[in-house]
């Protein structure tokens, strides 16, 4: 799900992952201006963005994620992870939550 929001004057546009009970929950945003969107990827820890520079067309990607602090779930964590880098060999940004 993509919301549009303005907020001072400035649009976003967003995406999100929502928390599982207690734990989790990514939101990301970009301005539609700086930057266009190719593609969003949801996973159950992350959110990938893969994201062109409108000023120079330089195409990377964003990966925001979020490991759950408790023990259950952390192999799947590692497991999509690995997942989400083998799916791309260019510049990647990593976002971390932590708790």
């Amino acid at each position: 799900m993509i919301l549009f929001s303005s907020s001072i004057g400035h649009n976003f546009s967003w995406n999100f992952l929502p928390a599982s009970g207690t734990v989790g929950g990514i939101l990301v945003g970009f301005k539609p201006n700086k930057f266009q969107i190719i593609n969003w990827d949801i996973g159950s820890f992350c959110v990938t963005a893969k994201i062109m520079n409108l000023c120079d067309k330089f195409i990377w990607r964003l990966v925001a994620v979020y490991g759950s602090p408790y023990e259950q779930g952390k192999q799947d964590f590692i497991d999509e992870l690995h997942s989400t880098l083998n799916l791309w060999n260019d510049p990647t940004m990593f976002g971390v939550i932590l708790t």
